[in-house]
C-alpha cells in the first residue's frame, strides 16, 4: 500500500503516513465508514479510466395540443406570481425637535415695590394706616412752620421752648433734690403753651371758620402773659434761704433754689409774648 501524499509503502491499516503525515484513513477521525482500499492502491497501480456508457436516443416526445409555450396571460400571470417585493425606501429621519430651556427661577427682590394700582399716598384719608409715618410727619410740621409769617414764628418757637423746658428740673429741694417743672407747678405752663401753639395752628390753618379771629389771638396774648408771670411766681415760691444739713454732704445748704430749667422757661415766655405782640402789630390776615 502506497500513501497517496509521498508515493511511500505503507503497511495495510495505517492511519496517517510514517514520513509525511499524511491522513491516509480519514473515517478514524469520525464516525464515517472506513475508506475501501482498491486493489490498485494496493499494488500502486492507477486503475485506467472507464469510458461513459453510450446514452440511449432519446425519442422526440411529440406535443399535445395546448402545451405549447405559454400565452401571453400565463406569461402575465407567471411574471404577477414572480414579482419583486417592492424596495422598501428608509424614512428621513426626522429632525431633533428642540429642547425646551428651562426657565430660570427669578432671584428674590426683597426690595419693597410700589403698587401701581395702588392709590398714590396724597389721595390716603388720614384713618388709611393704622400707624403714622414719623417722617411724613416730620415733613409736614417743616411746611407748616416754612409757610408761617416771621412774628408766628417766634410765637410759635416760644411756646414749643417752654414745653420742652419743663422737661428740665425747675427747683432743688435738700431733701427731694431735682425735681422736673412737669412734675411740680411748672405743668401749668407745659399746657397753656402747648394752647398756644394750638391756637397758632387753628388761626394760620382756619379750621374754625365759625371762631371769631380775634379768639386765637388773645388765647396767644392771654397763655404768653400768663407762663411770664408764673415762671416768675413759681422762682418766687421756690427760693427759700433758710440753711439746713444736706444729705448728700457734710455741709450746709439752702433748703431750696429754683433750678435754671425755670429760668430757661421765663426767657421762651418772653420770646412768645414778644412774636405775639409782633403779630398783633401786623393786619391779621385770617
Amino acid at each position: 500500500m502506497n500513501c497517496p501524499s509521498c508515493q511511500a509503502s505503507v503497511a495495510p491499516g495505517t492511519v496517517i503516513c510514517p514520513k509525511c503525515d499524511f491522513v491516509i484513513d480519514a473515517s478514524a477521525f469520525d464516525d464515517s465508514p472506513p475508506a475501501e482500499v482498491s486493489d490498485a492502491d494496493l499494488t500502486g497501480e492507477s486503475e485506467p479510466p472507464r469510458r461513459p456508457a453510450p446514452s440511449a436516443a432519446r425519442k422526440p416526445v411529440p406535443r399535445r395540443k395546448g402545451t405549447g409555450p405559454a400565452s401571453g396571460v400565463k406569461r402575465a400571470a407567471s411574471a404577477g406570481t414572480a414579482k419583486k417585493e417592492p424596495v422598501r425606501r428608509a424614512m428621513p429621519e426626522a429632525p431633533p425637535r428642540p429642547v425646551k430651556k428651562a426657565r430660570a427661577e427669578p432671584e428674590e427682590d426683597w426690595h419693597w415695590k410700589e403698587d401701581p394700582n395702588a392709590a398714590p399716598a396724597s389721595a390716603k384719608g388720614p384713618g388709611s394706616t393704622g400707624v403714622a409715618d414719623p417722617e411724613e410727619a416730620l415733613n409736614d410740621l417743616r411746611r407748616f412752620i416754612g409757610d408761617l409769617s416771621t412774628a408766628d414764628k417766634i410765637a410759635f418757637v416760644g411756646a414749643l421752648g417752654t414745653v420742652i423746658a419743663t422737661l428740665f428740673p425747675w427747683k432743688d429741694h435738700i431733701t427731694e433734690g431735682e425735681v422736673i417743672g412737669v412734675l411740680t407747678l411748672g405743668a401749668a405752663a407745659c399746657a397753656v403753651s402747648l394752647l398756644m401753639i394750638a391756637a397758632i395752628v387753628i388761626r394760620v390753618r382756619g379750621s374754625f371758620r365759625s371762631l371769631a379771629p380775634i379768639v386765637p389771638w388773645l388765647v396767644q396774648f392771654g397763655g404768653a402773659c400768663f407762663c411770664v408771670v408764673w415762671c416768675l411766681v413759681f422762682v418766687k415760691l421756690a427760693w427759700n434761704s433758710g440753711v439746713g444739713r444736706s444729705t448728700e454732704g457734710n455741709f450746709d445748704r439752702m433748703i431750696s433754689i429754683p433750678s435754671p430749667g425755670v429760668f430757661i422757661a421765663i426767657l421762651t415766655s418772653i420770646v412768645a409774648l414778644g412774636g405775639t405782640l409782633l403779630g398783633l402789630q401786623e393786619k391779621p390776615s385770617r
